[in-house]
């Protein structure tokens, strides 16, 4: 099964970058597909702009027929724009699959919320569920509670109560015999399942680390580990994971380097890098790679050495929060290009 992500242009490029990541890193039969953007046509209200049903339904499926989608694949538009019913998330069936789903994505600094990925991920992973379960909204309304308890089922009409579902990321009695039965007579099936309640789980664990790291910042150290050079927080006993191969090489050679490396000496270390590469990743040879960073640090286009620079910087803020950010990677306005800790005895370490 395929689903598709679109999103309208109000919504942030590095955060869905970073959504996708998330979603792209649990695997199982649903394969994640960033769709890029499309328009919607909005209107005046009481409340400022806003995005009828009718007209987001109409966009997801033009967009379903424009990319020709398959009756069993699902279609989820992300929007800042609010819509008529100020829903969290809207849909309708199509084809066999989950459905279209829109998601409005702004507003949940009000929840006391930063950010909308992880959010959006577990609303993504829980509605393709409902969507497998049930073929309209108003089925999905019948059967949801309306008394929230924590489960992915609860409806929420009061908007305060999403946030006992987010933290709580769990099924109720009724909810477990509901997807039992529902998996014994084929309307969904075990790995489908597993994968989404996998990704709501790891959307409960991320919102719960960052409220931590909001209350008390921590720097901690980093620790690269083995032979895949796996990057460590040890004060937290987590693994700091960084989106994409480029950026991943990247910070691991700024992290041999704490002197710094300026930009226009980066090409100096290109054999560094293939290094590094073909230690995580290895797929790749040694003239294929030299051509990829060639390209990536000529010094007369700089464009492509900051689009992985900024997914870099975009992975570790997301990891790790605003309040620490400065001391794991220098600023965007830093003529010093240097990792801050990297410098600090005892802060970074190798082992095999």
């Amino acid at each position: 099964m395929r689903t598709f992500i679109c999103r309208t242009p109000d919504v942030d490029a590095e955060q869905i970058q970073h959504l996708m990541d998330l979603l792209q890193g649990q695997y199982g039969p649903v394969t994640f597909i960033n769709a890029g953007v499309v328009k919607v046509q909005v209107k005046e209200s009481d409340y400022g702009l806003e995005l009828s049903w009718e007209e987001a339904f109409r966009v997801m499926r033009e967009e379903r027929n424009q990319n020709e989608l398959e009756p069993s694949d699902a279609l989820f538009m992300l929007t800042d724009v609010q819509n008529e019913a100020n829903f969290f998330a809207f849909g309708e069936g199509a084809g066999t699959g989950p459905g279209n789903h829109c998601i409005m994505v702004d507003g949940w600094d009000q929840f006391a919320v930063k950010g909308f990925v992880h959010p959006t991920l577990h609303i993504i992973a829980s509605n393709l569920i409902q969507g497998m379960l049930h073929r309209s909204m108003d089925e999905w309304m019948n059967a949801a509670h309306q008394q929230s308890r924590g489960c992915i089922s609860d409806f929420c009409q009061n908007k305060t109560d999403i946030l006992l579902r987010l933290r709580t990321a769990d099924l109720c009695d009724a909810c477990v015999h509901h997807f039992n039965a529902a998996i014994e007579n084929g309307r969904i099936t075990a790995p489908f399942f597993h994968q989404c309640m996998q990704l709501v789980e790891l959307a409960r664990t991320e919102l719960c680390f960052h409220k931590r790291m909001q209350v008390a910042p921590l720097v901690s150290p980093l620790e690269v580990r083995g032979d895949r050079q796996q990057i460590w927080l040890t004060g937290l006993d987590r693994e700091l994971k960084i989106a994409g191969a480029t950026p991943r090489c990247l910070y691991l050679l700024y992290l041999k380097h704490p002197e710094g490396i300026p930009y226009e000496r980066l090409d100096e270390h290109i054999d560094e890098l293939i290094e590094i590469h073909q230690r995580i990743i290895g797929t790749k040879t040694y003239e294929a790679l030299h051509a990829e960073f060639m390209l990536l640090l000529d010094p007369g286009d700089r464009a492509r050495l900051n689009q992985q620079v900024s997914r870099l910087r975009s992975s570790l803020r997301n990891a790790l929060g605003d309040e620490v950010l400065p001391n794991y990677i220098w600023g965007s306005s830093s003529e010093k290009k240097a990792i801050p800790i990297a410098a600090e005895s005892g802060m970074v370490s190798w082992r095999r």
